[in-house]
């Protein structure tokens, strides 16, 4: 049998009910403002966090997304692995990460003259290589927008393609 933490022994001796203090907690539902202030005391002087996965089992429902990269120490997957991450944490997910480790050095091999991510090495190396530029920003917030879209129930993101404007940096290969 679990004991009960501090916070809840706290709170049930002040005559709260754990359905009020969920009440509370998520703003959900009738309480008084005599009663939410207590909650919110007691809280903050326990620094009181939510347990998220324990709440995502009650609920069926989590805020995790998986991403998977093929290699994540490439610097164009991990620059959009940062984006994506970023947008997400602004809209309330947490991200996983997979990394497969899946090689690119075929493709490496394939290229002689002309880039396809401008990772900052390419101006660095002896020449300096012609690359292009993507919009990783850009690219990984759409995802994101993208991804809480499908969380979302929006069937029509499977029709709607957006062009993202790529450039060519010229440099010493070409």
């Amino acid at each position: 049998m679990r004991k009960p933490g501090q916070l809840h022994c706290q709170l049930r001796s002040g005559k709260e009910s754990i359905a009020t203090v969920s009440r509370v907690i998520n703003q959900n539902g009738r309480f008084s403002k005599a009663t939410e202030k207590k909650v919110l005391d007691i809280i903050e002087q326990y620094n009181y966090q939510p347990n998220q996965l324990a709440r995502s089992l009650r609920v069926q429902h989590s805020q995790i997304i998986g991403i998977t990269v093929p290699d994540i120490s490439n610097e164009f997957f991990a620059n959009i692995t940062r984006a994506v991450q970023k947008h997400l944490l602004k809209q309330n997910y947490m991200t996983i990460i997979c990394n497969t480790n899946e090689s690119g050095m075929e493709a490496r091999k394939q290229i002689r003259l002309v880039g396809f991510d401008d990772i900052s090495i390419s101006s660095n190396i002896f020449p300096s290589l012609t690359t292009v530029h993507q919009p990783v920003e850009e690219f990984g917030s759409l995802a994101a927008r993208r991804i809480v879209d499908m969380i979302n129930g929006k069937n029509d993101i499977w029709q709607q393609r957006q062009r993202l404007p790529v450039e060519l940096i010229v440099r010493e290969t070409t």
